[in-house]
Order: C-alpha cells, then structure tokens, then sequence
C-alpha cells in the first residue's frame, strides 16, 4: 500500500486529536470571587467610618446592593453562556455531518485506488492506443490525485475546526458552572450581610447607648436633608414660586403612593421601650419589599440618589415650593431632571438606611416645612400608573 493511502488510512479512522488543556472550574471560580472580593474591598475602603452607626447600616446596605447586582449580572451571564453553548453544540453537529459524509467519500476513493492498485493505474495508462489519449489519461488520473489530496486536506482542516470547537465548548461549559457556584456562593454573602444588618438592628433595639447614637445620627441626617432641600430651592426657578400659593389640584387628595398602610403618623412619638421623643416629619407606609411606589402628583425628579439615614431616597418637586420625598426605596428608576406624570413609577420598596425592615418612608413638605400627609392622601386606595 502506498504511503498517500496508508495516510488517507490513518486520517479517517485515527480517533480526534486530544483537545489542549482547558481552565478548571475551581481556577475559574476563583478568578470570579477574587474579582467580586475585590469590588466589595474597595467599596469598604470608600464607605466605612468609625464609630458611625448609620455609616455602618449604609455599607452593609450597599453590600447588600452589591450582592445583589452581582448574582444579577451572574445570571445574565450564564443565559449568554448558555445561548453559546447551544450555538456551539449546533455547530459541532454540523461540522461531525460534514465530516461523516467527507468520510464516506474518501472511504469509497480509497477502496477503489486500494483495488486498483499502482499496476492497475499503469494498465489504465497503457492502454491508450494514441500517445495524446494516454497524455490525456495521466492528466485525468493527475486531477483524480489532486481531488483526493483536497479532499484529504479539507477533512484535516475539519478535524482541526472540531477540535477547537470542542475546546471553546468545554471552556464556555467551565465558565458557566463556575458562574453558577459564583452566584451560590454570592448568594451566601448576601445573606450574610442581611444576617449583619438584622444583629445590628437588634443591638439597636437592646441597648440604649445605641439606640441614642442611632437618634442623634437620625436628627444630624435629618438637618442634612433640611440642607439639601434648602440647596433644591436655592437653585430652582424663582417663577415657580409664589408665596402662598396653593398645592396642585393632583395633591390636594391623591390616593397611596404605594400599596400599603400607614402604621407610623405624622408628629411627635416616644419610642416604647426607651422612652425617647422625636419629631417624625413625615408617614411610614408598610408594605412588601419590591411594591412599586408612584408619584401622588405630576412634578419633576429633583434628587435621586442615595442619602444618609434615608437610604435610597427621591425627591419630587411638585411646583409653586410642594415637595414629596420617598425613601428606603429598594431600586430608584428615575433621574434628577426626569419629568413626572402623577402615578409614575419612581422605584420599588425596600430598607436601604431602614433601621426597622422594609417600608417606605413617605415626606410632604412646602418649601423646606415638614406637612402632615394624611392631609392630602386617602388610604382607601392606592395610585395606579400615569393615564396612556
């Protein structure tokens, strides 16, 4: 047997070259958790204060955020992950049908090379009764070779595609269960830092001491908020306001921004246990994590941003010095400079900055003057989105 057909052999009944090295899922896994670790240590080293309870309450807060955007960006990974996979697995099914019918091919091209043999290629030569015939015979046999030779050269180039094929395969097959113990994994730490923020509530709760340095860390935030609605004012429009002028028609009595109850009033309150009296300037409204919370009237986003003691807190400014503010949202999906249709969405419920689980904290106010907001809300219904 000629050394072309000992080769023609061997390619078709070699088995597929062994695919190089791939990634572990231990090495990939711990590439994406030094990576997350990494985030979450610079975001310690930008937020953490000593000594400062709501500092603490607002890193364990943006942890929590952290965690949570991670699995999310995770999740949507591994969908991407998969869709390649899938993309992989129908290519290599077409690259192995290619391959099987090249096979089959060059199978039938070498069995019958094989039986005629090289003196059966010298009759085929010979017989020729015309030395232009027999020209013409080699020539013909010569591109007979030569479509063997490409056809050889084709199924080693797709030997060679479907290995690298298999090997982007068993990476992507790598990266997607490392991203699926990622997100297990961040999951553990995202219930850890909740863990964290519940035992520092409960300390809250039990111990005095901390209970006084969460009051006064609360008015100082509270000042800080009187400031910033000072700043709103300072730089608005002067042609938005008249003094005294009346609140918009869509304030005077708009239903609940959220759906909920009001189980905190407006006004003084003495804590239970402690004894202590504060001013609460404004209602908290309880209701599950996630609700959407609406704006009671049509105005314009002037704040959206996170704020200490507030958590994630949006501020709406309603014209003629009426404000409404939300806060302790769980996710903002307005910007500063958004324009607002009463009813529109401006974020869900939550408990960033809340030292007492998820709710919302609800605001009136003129100018920078705390209202009472049952004045203008009706609890026996709940706004609905912006009319079409």
């Amino acid at each position: 047997m000629s050394r072309s057909i000992l080769a023609l052999a061997l390619l078709l009944f070699l088995a597929v070259p062994a695919m190089a090295r791939v990634k572990s899922v231990a090495e990939e896994l711990e590439r994406i958790k030094t990576a997350i670790s990494s985030e979450r240590k610079k975001l310690e080293a930008r937020e953490r204060e000593q000594n400062k309870i709501l500092a603490e309450i607002e890193l364990i807060d943006k942890k929590v955020k952290f965690y949570s955007q991670t699995v999310a960006e995770l999740k949507k990974q591994q969908a991407l992950i998969k869709k390649q996979i899938q993309a992989l697995e129908n290519e290599i099914r077409k690259i192995k049908d290619r391959l099987e019918s090249q096979k089959k091919l060059l199978a039938q091209r070498l069995r019958a090379r094989y039986e005629m043999g090289e003196i059966g290629t010298m009759e085929v030569l010979f017989s020729s009764e015309q030395i232009s015939e027999l020209v013409l015979r080699d020539e013909y046999l010569g591109r007979v070779y030569e479509q063997d030779a490409r056809l050889i050269r084709e199924y080693e180039a797709g030997l060679a595609e479907l290995d690298r094929r298999k090997s982007e395969l068993a990476e992507k097959q790598i990266e997607l269960e490392a991203s699926l113990e990622a997100a297990t994994w961040s999951l553990q730490q995202l219930d850890s830092e909740k863990d964290s923020k519940k035992t520092l509530l409960e300390k809250l709760r039990r111990e005095k001491d901390s209970h006084l340095a969460a009051l006064s860390e609360l008015e100082e935030a509270a000042q800080n908020l009187e400031a910033q609605l000072k700043e709103i004012e300072r730089q608005s429009r002067p042609e938005l306001f008249r003094p005294g002028a009346a609140p918009p028609v869509e304030l005077k009595k708009s239903c609940l921004p959220v759906d909920g109850r009001i189980d905190e009033k407006f006004g003084p309150r003495i804590d239970p246990h402690f004894g202590t009296k504060t001013m609460h300037k404004g209602v908290d409204i309880t209701a599950p994590a996630g609700k959407p919370v609406r704006a009671i009237a049509a105005g314009q986003v002037v704040f959206a941003d996170w704020f200490r003691g507030y958590g994630n807190l949006i501020i709406v400014d309603h014209n003629n010095g009426y404000y409404s503010l939300y806060a302790h949202l769980d996710r903002i999906d307005k910007r500063a400079g958004d324009q607002l249709k009463k009813g529109t969405q401006l974020g869900t419920v939550g408990e960033t900055g809340s030292l007492k689980g998820p709710f919302l904290y609800f605001e009136l106010r003129y100018h920078t003057e705390a209202i009472n907001p049952e004045l203008f809300l009706d609890p026996s219904c709940v706004l609905a989105g912006p009319a079409k």
